[in-house]
């Protein structure tokens, strides 16, 4: 879906449901491993996305295991960490393409830095949220957790460059 909002109608996209292990170190790692494989299994050109949520306080806690740790403990367990005062954090997102041209996958990386708080507010159900945690998550320089922000507020504050940077890259490749 981030891939069609963000390419429009520029781009032939499809979707295709690999199960591919993410074993690596780090965000950047895991997309590019996810860009190789998926592209050796399908034979045509592949956009891989992956992101983590990094406390630096906390040793880089969750990191790349962002989604199997909100799986496992819920959001609770993230409310609870950010008492008594907020956690500075960060959500880093690396967007991954590879086609038969390149040796190796091109790679987008976007960060957004703010801190964790221990409540939540908004709507979780907006089209952009992608994580529970972006219900108890504000923005460096703002006052609204992603999920209280609207859609425009969302375009202008929170969406990252990578994807821009992605259709940047492809038009210029053509």
């Amino acid at each position: 879906e981030s891939a069609k909002l963000s390419l429009g109608e520029d781009f032939n996209l499809g979707q295709l449901a690999l199960d591919i292990s993410e074993e690596q170190e780090s965000v950047e790692a895991i997309a590019c491993y996810k860009a190789r494989v998926a592209y050796s299994t399908i034979c045509r050109a592949v956009i891989c996305d992956d992101s983590g949520f990094v406390i630096p306080s906390l040793n880089g806690y969750p990191g790349i295991k962002v989604g199997r740790e909100l799986k496992e403990k819920g959001i609770n367990h993230f409310l609870e960490l950010a008492k008594p005062d907020p956690l500075e954090a960060y959500w880093i997102m690396a967007l991954t393409y590879l086609d038969s041209s390149l040796s190796e996958p091109k790679i987008f990386i976007s960060k957004r830095e703010g801190y964790l708080i221990s409540e939540m507010r908004g709507d979780l159900n907006k089209p952009f949220i992608k994580s529970s945690l972006n219900g108890c998550y504000i923005l460096a320089g703002q006052s609204k957790t992603i999920a209280e922000m609207t859609e425009e507020e969302f375009k202008r504050c929170a969406s990252s460059n990578r994807w821009q940077e992605l259709k940047d890259y492809l038009k210029n490749k053509s």
